[in-house]
């Protein structure tokens, strides 16, 4: 066998075996669901052990792969989970950018949300099931997204009889089964009052400045200083007019001095 012929032997056996790596990679850990360094580790242990034949390290090449798969789905789900506790932590706190109100519903002081993004009001099961007196929760196929994207199980939807500044109100709640704040959304943010529109702007004519500004614009005082001045001059002086210079005349020896140096 020549020289060439052992190279591509050699060749078509290497892409053979990561022909079979790959299709081991793709069918077994769907690689595309993770990380590019997990792949490209995944991928040099299968073409390693094919090396050493494959099949008869099967077991030892499980043995390998699946903490590779266990690790990886675990990470995955710490993380999704770190992050709904993060999201709830925040909807659960309270600060100087969030507004809160007190409502009475059904007689009792509920703390409620105001959310003008939010298109309908919704009220957490525990607090429903604390408040309600003959409310009854009817079916809904209505679908509630939070902001991050997280799907909220809806129970069904409700009207509640609500106080606010001894005026009632009758709104409609969404249950759902969360422990997330009470949110009033924006139409009844509306309805009650607890938000309003302000589309005023003041509009700044010549004459409201000229007014607020009167000692600047006085035609006896504009241009003038506050102090009177007196320039005494010689009995001989004859003025002169110099057109504008870079460099004045009286100190033009000055420069020629200076660029001397």
């Amino acid at each position: 066998m020549s020289r060439g012929e052992s190279r591509k032997n050699e060749e078509n056996q290497s892409q053979l075996e990561c022909q079979i790596a790959n299709t081991v990679v793709h069918n077994m850990l769907s690689a595309k669901k993770y990380a590019q360094r997990t792949e490209k580790y995944v991928h040099l242990v299968a073409r390693v052990i094919i090396l050493q034949e494959f099949a008869n390290h099967l077991e030892e090449f499980m043995q390998l792969i699946l903490p590779v798969i266990l690790t990886q789905a675990t990470t995955i789900f710490f993380i999704g989970t770190i992050k709904m506790q993060q999201q709830t932590a925040i909807v659960h706190a309270v600060g100087v950018d969030e507004w809160i109100s007190e409502l009475e519903i059904n007689g009792q002081a509920v703390k409620v949300k105001l959310d003008t993004g939010a298109k309908c009001n919704v009220i957490p099961k525990s607090i429903f099931n604390q408040i309600r007196s003959n409310d009854t929760l009817q079916k809904s196929n209505t679908k509630i997204v939070s902001y991050g994207g997280h799907k909220m199980d809806v129970c069904g939807h409700t009207t509640l009889l609500c106080e606010y500044k001894e005026k009632m109100y009758v709104l409609r709640f969404y249950v759902i089964d969360s422990d997330e704040c009470p949110i009033l959304g924006l139409k009844a943010c509306q309805e009650l009052n607890l938000i309003q529109r302000v589309n005023e702007m003041k509009l700044t004519t010549t004459e409201s400045i000229m007014q607020e500004y009167a000692d600047v614009f006085d035609n006896k005082t504009l241009g003038c200083l506050p102090v009177q001045h007196t320039i005494n001059l010689k009995e001989d002086a004859k003025p002169v007019i110099h057109a504008p210079r870079k460099i004045p005349v009286a100190i033009r020896s000055i420069d020629v001095a200076i660029c001397n140096i």
